[in-house]
């Protein structure tokens, strides 16, 4: 609908509501001569006489009092399209679709939307877990999260959580195995391991400006962080994680800390980064997921 058959139509319902030429007028803020050629123009272009008007009353011909029926409903359907539109532009409500790597939704994520959905009930949210995770948002997806901050074109990344990978086995294993001083002694142990190839590694100590090479002869290899977390839970080795699946295992004593100085050269810190939509007018149940997941991994986590 043209803006000038709107106007139109806005006319038309006014005039039919004060059964007035004048009060309609008032209304719009029109004076009554441009009053009257909107009515016209609607008139001529429906070809019907929709108004009779005498000099006491202002009455509805039948094509009139059918107009009225459908022009009044459309546009009180439009006023209140207006206010539920309104209404998701200012207060976070509607279906929210993410996006995540399975580890980091398991351990990190999903604790929180629990208590994200909590303080906003009107928000619904799907989370949908993905080995690997998309590089952006689609039509099915509103947030993408995934250890990169180059956001494709027409996206934004903002920063959630910055990990590192750190060496870690049971206090068991170590006090039957033995726990390595340098990286080398790792050799000598079982390694698990995240990937498919032949686990080896190189390890930097920033303070003595070191590097030790190390060829594992013994390990167990998974294409699932999870599943390397469930192995060396279970005493199989040595396992090489990232920060936000071992810390609070190791702040409990479940897991300790091995050669914690070194620095995986072949597994560099990283960040997890919301991948969204840019957006000429803010999203409120995006936005309001954003802050929600940063405030609470700024916060210290639960151990």
């Amino acid at each position: 609908m043209r803006n000038r058959e709107f106007d139109e139509l806005a006319t038309f319902v006014a005039i039919a509501d004060h059964r007035s030429f004048a009060r309609a007028a008032d209304q719009l803020g029109l004076s009554p001569s441009a009053l009257s050629k909107r009515l016209k123009q609607l008139e001529s272009r429906v070809g019907a006489e929709l108004v009779m008007r005498t000099t006491h009353a202002v009455s509805l011909t039948e094509a009139g009092a059918r107009m009225y029926e459908h022009a009044s409903r459309a546009l009180q359907e439009l006023a209140q399209a207006q206010v539920v539109v309104s209404g998701l532009s200012v207060e976070p409500v509607g279906n929210l679709r993410v996006a995540a790597p399975t580890s980091f939704a398991n351990a990190v994520l999903a604790p929180i939307l629990a208590r994200f959905v909590d303080r906003y009930p009107q928000v619904n949210v799907a989370l949908r877990l993905a080995e690997p995770v998309e590089a952006s948002p689609d039509e099915h997806t509103d947030v993408v999260i995934r250890a990169s901050a180059d956001p494709p074109p027409g996206c934004a990344a903002r920063l959630l959580l910055k990990f590192r990978w750190r060496l870690v086995a049971t206090p068991s294993y170590l006090e039957r195995a033995g726990s390595p001083a340098v990286p080398r002694d790792l050799a000598a142990h079982r390694s698990v391991t995240f990937g498919e190839e032949v686990p080896h590694g190189r390890f930097w100590h920033a303070r003595t400006r070191t590097e030790q090479q190390v060829e594992f002869s013994r390990y167990l290899t998974a294409n699932g962080v999870e599943s390397v977390l469930a192995a060396v839970m279970a005493g199989a080795g040595v396992g090489l994680l990232p920060s936000y699946l071992v810390d609070a295992a190791i702040a409990r004593r479940d897991l300790a800390a091995v050669l914690d100085d070194w620095r995986p050269v072949h597994a560099p810190a990283g960040a997890m980064h919301a991948i969204y939509r840019r957006s000429r007018l803010p999203i409120p149940k995006v936005g309001a997921f954003l802050e929600f997941v940063t405030s609470a991994l700024a916060a210290p986590r639960g151990r």
